[in-house]
Formats: C-alpha cells, sequence, structure tokens
C-alpha cells in the first residue's frame, strides 16, 4: 500500500533516436532549460548592471546550477555510453578517456584562449595579473584568494569548476567498479 502510495513516476524524455542521427541522443527539453538558465542569468545582469538592483542575486545562482546540472547530466551519459562501449568492444579505457579529453579541448579551448589572448595583447592589467590562473582554469580559486571576482573575467569561474570536473569526473565513472 504504502508502495503505491510512494511510487514517483519515472520521467521519460523525449528524445531523438541515436539511429536518426548517428550521435549522441539528443534531448529537445534540455534545449528549453538551458533557455531557462540564460534567461535567468541573463536577467540577474541586466537587473544589476541597469538599475544597480542585487536583490535578485538567485536568478543568476538558478541559472548557473541548472547549467552545471545538465552538463554533469550529458557528461555522465557520455562517459557511460564510452564505459559501455569499453565493456561490450573491449577498447581501453586510455583510449576512451583520451577522445573524452580530445572532445572537451576542442570544444572549449579556442574560444576560451582566445579571450584570454585578445586580454593579454589589450594590456588589460587584471589578465596580465591573473594570467597563470587564467591559462590553467583555476581563476575560481584566485577569487577566493581575492575575496571578491575580478572583472572582467568574473564569468570564468563556471568555465573553471567545468573545467576541474572534466579532470576528475571522467576518471570516476570509468575506473570506478561497478555495484
Amino acid at each position: 500500500m504504502l508502495k503505491s502510495i510512494l511510487r514517483i513516476p519515472k520521467l521519460k524524455l523525449p528524445v531523438v533516436s541515436t539511429e536518426q542521427t548517428g550521435r549522441m541522443p539528443f534531448y529537445p527539453l534540455l534545449d528549453s532549460l538551458r533557455a531557462v538558465a540564460v534567461l535567468a542569468v541573463i536577467l540577474h545582469h541586466y537587473n544589476e548592471a541597469y538599475f544597480g538592483n542585487k536583490q535578485y542575486g538567485y536568478l543568476a545562482l538558478a541559472g548557473v546550477n541548472i547549467f552545471f546540472v545538465l552538463s554533469g547530466f550529458l557528461i555522465t551519459n557520455i562517459l557511460l555510453r564510452s564505459r559501455n562501449e569499453f565493456e561490450l568492444h573491449g577498447k581501453s579505457r586510455l583510449k576512451i578517456l583520451s577522445r573524452f579529453f580530445v572532445h572537451r579541448v576542442f570544444r572549449i579551448f579556442p574560444l576560451y584562449y582566445l579571450v584570454i589572448i585578445l586580454a593579454l595583447l589589450f594590456r588589460i592589467p587584471s589578465a596580465s595579473a591573473n594570467s597563470a590562473s587564467l591559462l590553467t582554469y583555476t581563476i575560481n580559486y584566485a577569487f577566493i584568494g581575492a575575496g571578491k571576482f575580478i572583472e572582467p573575467f568574473s564569468h570564468f569561474w563556471t568555465l573553471a569548476v567545468e573545467f576541474q570536473f572534466y579532470l576528475l569526473w571522467p576518471f570516476v565513472v570509468l575506473l570506478v567498479p561497478r555495484p
């Protein structure tokens, strides 16, 4: 009786099948969540920049949290599919890890480093002073040390956290034995 009362329905996300695309599944509803996250962050920044109102900081926090959850879900999905590939087809874990990291590097590095190089070329003082932490995706620790965000790189903390997640999580998913 209690089991039937507490039964939580499983959320079934519509998926564009992998047979149609030959790639990872695509979840259209996740794009809607991304849009909500982007809108929340934009509204927060607009409200703060133009009205000086910091009252709605929770919007940015909610948006960033949505991004982190989506990223964790999608990355874990990629890694679990890779793990299944390892177990079914005997591909090496090293090859799977290297493929994962190459994809992340080509997805994130070019634009990230272009912005940093341009900031250094235009001699933005905070870029020069924090170049080591910017170049190593550790700017979030520089913010902690400074006790504040360092402008104009305040938004880079999320990229740093995500990259640090990428350095740890693949090893957990691919190397920890199944229960």
